[in-house]
C-alpha cells in the first residue's frame, strides 16, 4: 500500500477511536498499520496521551463545578475564569500540534509541484523559453528535471543547440517534454512511469522514449542516435519539421491534416533498443517552407504550392531515409555510453569512443530482435497531385494528371502513363 493511503487509513481509524466509535475489526487494522509503519507509532501514541488528558480536563471541570457551591460568588468567579484560562490552554496546545502534523504530511509536497535542477550555463528560467539554446566551445548545460512519476536528465554538450518545444509544468501524467535538436551532441536518461513520454526531434523524424538513455551527435556527413537501456520509437515523415512543430502553427497543421492525410502520413517507423542508426541530416530549403516560417496566416498562402512544396520534401526526404544505416551496440560500446550516462549532473564527461560498427544485417528473412522496422507504410500511399505541368532536366515539359511515389512520379496523359524518376524532375509548375 502507498504510504498516503496508509496515512489517509491511519487519521479515519484514528478519528474513531478518539470518539469510541472504532469496532474491534478497525481495532485491529489500526494497530497492524501502527505495527507496518512505525513512523506512525509516535503519532499512534500521542492521540491517545491527547485523549486522556481531555479525559482528566472533563473530570476536573466536573470537580470544579461542585466546589463552586462553598465557594462565595465572587471568589468563585475569579477562580473559574483562571481555571477556565488553564483548561483552554491545554486544549488548544494538542489542538494546535496535531494541524501542524496533518498540514506537513498533506501539504509539504504538492502533488503538481516538479523541482528542475540546471547546472552550467543554463538555469531554469533559460530553458522555459522556447528560443534556441546555443552553447559555444567552452560552455554546457546540464538539466534535470524531478517529477512525481520519475526524472528525466539531459545535458547540451559544448558547439550544440537545442529548442526545447515544450516543458512539463506539473506532474500531471500527459504531460511531457519535447526537445528539438539542431546540432552538435545531446546526451538524455529518462525514468518515467506513465502515459506521457518524452519526445526528441530533428527534421523530419520524431524520437519517442520508452524509459531510455540516448546519445545523439551529429557527424561528418549526417547524424547520429544510440539507444541503450530500452528503447525509442523512430517516427519519419514531412510533419516532423521544424514549423509544423511550432505551437502557433498546430490549428492551421489539423485543419490541413483533414484534406491532406497522405501528405503528412509518417513515411517511416522504427524501433531502436541497444542499437544505433546513422541517418543524413535533412534541412528543407527555406524557400519551400516560407509559408510556415513566415509571420503571416498561412491560411493565406496557395494552397497548390504548399501542397507541391510539401510533395518535393517528403520525395526528398523518402530518399535520404533509404541511406540511413543500423548498427548493433557491442558490450564495449554499452559499458563506455553507461559509463558516459553516470556521469550526467558532472562538469567533465568522458568522451564516448568511436568505432566502426558492422550493420545489422538480416538473416533467414527473419529481423535482429534488437531492432524492430515496423513499417514503411505500406509501401507508402501516392501522393495525387492533380493537374500538372513538369519540366525535365533535359528541357522538355509534360502536362497531365500526376502522382508522386516513394521515388518516382507517373503522369498520365491521353490515358498514357509514364513513369518519371525524381532526380529527372527539375521543377513541378501549376
Amino acid at each position: 500500500m502507498e504510504r498516503n493511503d496508509r496515512l489517509e487509513e491511519f487519521e479515519d481509524l484514528m478519528s474513531l477511536a478518539l470518539f469510541g466509535e472504532i469496532s474491534k475489526e478497525q481495532t485491529l487494522r489500526l494497530n497492524q498499520i501502527v505495527d507496518e509503519d512505525p513512523s506512525l507509532k509516535e503519532r499512534y501514541e500521542y492521540y491517545n496521551r491527547m485523549q486522556e488528558g481531555l479525559r482528566f480536563h472533563k473530570k476536573a471541570l466536573a470537580q470544579s463545578e461542585s466546589e463552586q457551591q462553598n465557594i462565595s460568588p465572587r471568589s468563585a468567579f475569579t477562580e473559574r475564569l483562571f481555571k477556565n484560562r488553564i483548561l483552554l490552554l491545554a486544549a488548544i496546545i494538542p489542538l494546535i500540534a496535531s494541524l501542524y502534523f496533518i498540514l506537513r504530511f498533506q501539504f509539504s509536497k504538492r502533488p503538481d509541484s516538479i523541482s528542475i535542477q540546471t547546472l552550467g550555463a543554463c538555469d531554469a528560467k533559460t530553458i522555459q523559453t522556447r528560443e534556441p539554446i546555443r552553447l559555444d566551445e567552452n560552455s554546457f548545460c546540464d538539466v534535470k528535471i524531478l517529477l512525481t512519476r520519475g526524472s528525466v536528465h539531459f545535458k547540451i554538450f559544448p558547439n550544440s543547440e537545442i529548442r526545447i518545444l515544450h516543458l512539463p509544468q506539473s506532474n500531471d501524467s500527459k504531460e511531457s517534454l519535447s526537445i528539438f535538436f539542431e546540432k552538435g551532441k545531446f546526451l538524455l536518461n529518462e525514468t518515467l512511469h506513465s502515459t506521457g513520454k518524452t519526445r526528441l526531434y530533428w527534421n523530419g523524424t520524431q524520437i519517442e522514449l520508452l524509459g531510455t538513455k540516448v546519445l545523439i551527435e551529429d557527424l561528418e556527413n549526417g547524424r547520429s542516435i544510440k539507444v541503450w537501456n530500452g528503447s525509442v520509437v523512430l517516427r519519419s515523415g514531412v510533419r516532423y519539421i521544424l514549423p509544423f512543430l511550432s505551437e502557433s502553427k498546430e490549428a492551421w497543421v489539423k485543419s490541413f491534416e483533414e484534406n491532406n492525410k497522405e501528405l503528412l502520413n509518417d513515411i517511416k517507423e522504427v524501433t531502436l533498443s541497444d542499437s544505433s542508426l546513422e541517418t543524413k541530416s535533412f534541412v528543407p530549403s527555406a524557400d519551400s517552407i516560407l509559408f510556415l516560417t513566415s509571420e503571416n496566416n498561412p491560411k493565406t498562402a496557395d494552397l497548390k504550392k504548399i501542397q507541391n512544396d510539401l510533395g518535393q520534401i517528403r520525395n526528398h526526404l523518402s530518399l535520404d531515409l533509404k541511406e540511413s544505416r543500423t548498427n548493433r551496440l557491442t558490450p564495449e560500446d554499452l559499458e563506455d555510453l553507461e559509463t558516459l550516462s553516470q556521469n550526467l549532473g558532472n562538469k567533465k564527461l568522458p568522451e564516448v569512443k568511436k568505432k566502426n560498427q558492422e550493420p545489422i544485417r538480416i538473416e533467414n528473412g527473419k529481423k535482429n530482435s534488437v531492432v524492430e522496422e515496423k513499417k514503411e507504410l505500406k509501401k507508402e500511399e501516392p501522393v495525387r497531385l492533380g493537374n500538372k505541368t513538369i519540366k525535365l532536366k533535359d528541357g522538355s515539359e509534360l502536362k497531365g494528371n500526376l502522382i508522386q511515389y516513394e521515388n518516382e512520379y507517373v503522369l498520365e496523359i491521353d490515358g498514357k502513363k509514364k513513369v518519371i524518376k525524381n532526380e529527372d524532375v527539375e521543377s513541378i509548375s501549376f
